[in-house]
């Protein structure tokens, strides 16, 4: 029998109608749940249908990510954009039921209080004040994505994309690094005017969000997007300023090195990820190869592991060839 592959996941796109109706039942399921077993299976219900959703849609936006050329692709992504909001909804409103619900106790104890703190951060971060929000940032973004993967250089003889055109920051030639990396550069140039615009547009829109939403600006609606329950813009601070006494010293210290080891008195960017003037250390074979080499690495440190990296093969999960229409770049 042949293995699954990734690319046998079908994309059963969910219909609004139906998930409200799944969501209906759900809650009706809990508010005449007789025990607590009851309630609990409602909860684990909830969960597989969560679970489904995201599925789908995390399916959705890889393969749009892998090939933004592919038509079907791209109306499936936005196809669901568009209900991403609606989805949100639904799964707000059973959030809120459970953190009120008389239960809560029970149901803490059940799936944990770690639960329940994600839920209401993940409750101040929606309304359907926002909807149509939502669907314009998708849009942007999807823009973004597009615009990243249409890029396109001929170099050293090669057809590249933004990707493919890293591999020559390494290169031994100074002025090899710097023609890639001035073509990269020019590349934003010539598009700065369209990111520029999904820039300001973004910014312009997730403030609007926030503050419709009572946060000062986005930055707090972050935190929340994010999860992060258990610090903030304090914590976050103090991080800095450990990055900037501790990190950057040392940071400088290495750039240092580096600039003796190349003998380059003066670095510039596009020196910085050369380390070795007789080149840096590179695979010594293709594409298979690599897979050989990583499998016996695996193998040997634990058959679990080599296990499971066989099976990432088998699946198609280890999506490492570079493509003319893919892009691993999005906007933050």
């Amino acid at each position: 029998m042949t293995p699954q592959t990734i690319n046998d996941l079908q994309t059963n796109l969910p219909q609004v109608d139906e998930v409200a109706q799944k969501y209906a039942d759900l809650k009706a399921r809990f508010e005449s749940a007789q025990n607590e077993e009851q309630r609990v299976a409602v909860v684990d219900n909830w969960n597989q249908l969560r679970n489904e959703l995201d599925t789908c849609s995390h399916l959705v936006d890889l393969r749009f990510h892998q090939d933004t050329s592919n038509s079907q692709f791209k109306e499936n992504r936005d196809y669901m954009d568009s209900i991403e909001p609606k989805l949100k909804e639904h799964s707000v409103d059973m959030m809120r039921m459970l953190l009120t619900s008389d239960h809560r106790s029970q149901l803490e104890s059940e799936f944990g209080s770690l639960a329940f703190a994600h839920w209401e951060a993940e409750i101040t971060t929606y309304d359907p004040i926002i909807e149509q929000d939502l669907v314009d940032q998708s849009k942007l973004e999807s823009r973004f994505i597009e615009l990243q993967a249409s890029a396109a250089f001929d170099f050293q003889g090669e057809k590249l994309n933004m990707s493919t055109l890293g591999k020559f920051a390494e290169s031994k030639d100074r002025e090899v690094r710097r023609q890639a990396d001035e073509l990269r550069w020019n590349w934003y140039r010539d598009n700065g005017e369209e990111l520029d615009d999904i820039y300001d547009q973004l910014v312009k829109l997730r403030h609007g969000m926030a503050q419709k939403l009572g946060f000062d600006n986005f930055v707090q609606l972050g935190y929340k997007l994010m999860h992060r329950i258990d610090y903030g813009h304090n914590e976050v601070a103090k991080y800095r300023q450990a990055v900037k006494e501790h990190v950057v010293p040392l940071g400088l210290k290495l750039r240092q090195r580096q600039s003796e080891n190349l003998e380059i008195e003066d670095l510039k960017y596009w020196d910085l990820a050369l380390f070795n003037p007789r080149g840096n250390p590179a695979p010594q074979g293709d594409h298979d190869w690599m897979l050989e080499q990583a499998e016996t690495m695996f193998d040997a440190m634990a058959p679990e592991i080599g296990d499971f990296f066989k099976l990432m093969q088998r699946a198609e999960l280890l999506d490492l060839k570079s493509r003319d229409t893919n892009t691993q770049t999005h906007p933050t």
